[in-house]
């Protein structure tokens, strides 16, 4: 009997500490800034050609490269108040050419040097998050071989959440940005492909 008693109160503390980690960063309030699939015409994300990047939607994904040697960003803004807790997630690869090159997801005030975020990875599990400084690096081990990855930014109460396909990587406490644009990177001189694009946002009371 004391075995059982033992086993059932060790349920309970995992049951609450999952809860507690769950409820630390919920977004069930969360409603739909911005959601597209890419597979219609889309009037948020540029697409054309201006001799420095091109970019297209065609079957149902959002194609983006850099056409020199530099390192581009298609980051649009959106409709989050400097109160608003948010979310932010994408599905993105970059060539198979270039496994090691980082590409990913920059946020932030991109007006100003230090107000901005950089999510980036590589096709070999390997991350780089960064503002104007390194912030934190490391290994990531979910689904390397999937071409498309995950990534997934959550801001509640101060703290930026980030996480890659899923399982939180990185956890950062952020000031809130006046003005907001969110969109992918590329590497330098290369291309994303783009499966959907996300932004929720809550007002926080």
């Amino acid at each position: 009997m004391r075995t059982i008693i033992i086993i059932f109160s060790l349920c309970i503390v995992i049951s609450c500490t999952s809860q507690y980690e769950k409820d630390e960063r919920d977004i069930g309030n969360m409603k739909t800034v911005y959601f597209n699939h890419f597979n219609n015409t889309d009037s948020v994300f540029w697409t054309g050609d201006d001799g420095d990047q091109f970019a297209e939607i065609s079957q149902g994904r959002y194609y983006f490269e850099s056409l020199d040697s530099s390192a581009r960003f298609n980051a649009p803004p959106f409709n989050i108040d400097s109160a608003d807790n948010f979310l932010i997630e994408l599905a993105i690869t970059g060539p198979d050419s270039e496994d090691s090159a980082f590409y990913g997801l920059i946020f932030g005030n991109l007006d100003q040097d230090d107000e901005f975020i950089e999510l980036r990875l590589n096709n070999v599990g390997e991350y780089h998050i960064t503002s104007s400084e390194l912030l934190a690096e490391g290994t990531y081990n979910n689904q390397i071989n999937t071409k498309l990855k995950k990534l997934t930014v959550i801001y509640r109460d101060l703290d930026a959440y980030f996480l890659i396909d899923d399982t939180e990587i990185f956890k950062y406490p952020i000031q809130h940005y006046s003005k907001l644009r969110a969109g992918p990177i590329t590497a330098k001189g290369s291309a994303i492909w783009m499966d959907f694009f996300k932004v929720k946002k809550e007002t926080a009371p």
